[in-house]
């Protein structure tokens, strides 16, 4: 048995209902300026140390979420430390495949 773990987070938010009476989806509502509770969540994975995220989602807000997230996120460990060798490394370098170590996959799953 392996002693490597792949910790995956999963996001519900296909046929998420609400008591707000509004036009955009619950998981849009912002929760402080520019931050929206799906933000949140995801960051919450991030931190937790997620390698994948996946959000299930219904075929008519996919799309939003997808435009609103995008497809990955930065690893908030490892994300503007000046002072640590890895980062620095990561800004002299500068390459695709060195920042591609630093994010976290994102996968909208459609229902």
């Amino acid at each position: 048995m392996s002693a490597h773990t792949h910790l995956a987070g999963v996001i519900p938010v296909a046929n998420l209902k609400s008591d707000f009476e509004l036009d955009t989806p619950p998981f849009l509502l912002p929760i402080a300026p520019a931050f929206t509770a799906i933000q949140k969540s995801i960051f919450e994975c991030a931190m937790a140390g997620c390698q994948t995220i996946w959000i299930a989602a219904n075929d008519d807000v996919a799309p939003i979420l997808r435009k609103h997230i995008g497809e990955w996120v930065f690893d908030p460990v490892h994300y503007k430390r000046d002072l640590t060798k890895f980062y620095m490394t990561l800004t002299m370098q500068n390459t695709s495949h060195t920042q591609q170590t630093t994010r976290k996959n994102l996968a909208c799953h459609d229902l």
